[in-house]
């Protein structure tokens, strides 16, 4: 299912990601819907296609996340109130809620912000 809202987010944040990305370097969403959310899975690699692409809908929000084959069972964080980002390898992890602010343009802008500085904090403690 291909909702509107979620494909102006996707092409908001890839604006705004793309520039701080490497030459040659693609980035594939895969959305995860469920009742109240989604999760979207965005996958860096050279040489990936960039697009989007989306899984039927799932009931709940743990669901979901076992679907993306990436979180053991007891990882899911509940209900989320509004937008959580994790890093984990070379992807990008936005679980969000159904909320229409959640959505918007300044919300890519801000979950951008919270994936470069992430970025940015593990290379400081890491070397």
């Amino acid at each position: 299912m291909q909702d509107k809202k979620v494909i102006n987010y996707l092409n908001n944040f890839r604006r705004l990601f793309s520039p701080m990305m490497r030459s040659g370097v693609g980035l594939l969403f895969t959305v995860y819907p469920y009742d109240s959310g989604s999760v979207i899975v965005g996958e860096l690699g050279i040489g990936m296609q960039t697009k989007d692409e989306y899984r039927s809908v799932s009931p709940t929000l743990q669901e979901a996340m076992r679907r993306t084959n990436l979180f053991k069972g007891e990882e899911s964080p509940g209900n989320v109130p509004g937008t959580s980002v994790i890093l984990s390898k070379n992807y990008i992890i936005i679980i969000k809620n159904n909320d229409a602010d959640q959505w918007t343009e300044d919300m890519a802008v801000k979950d951008v912000r919270a994936v470069v500085d992430a970025v940015m904090d593990k290379r400081k403690n890491n070397g």
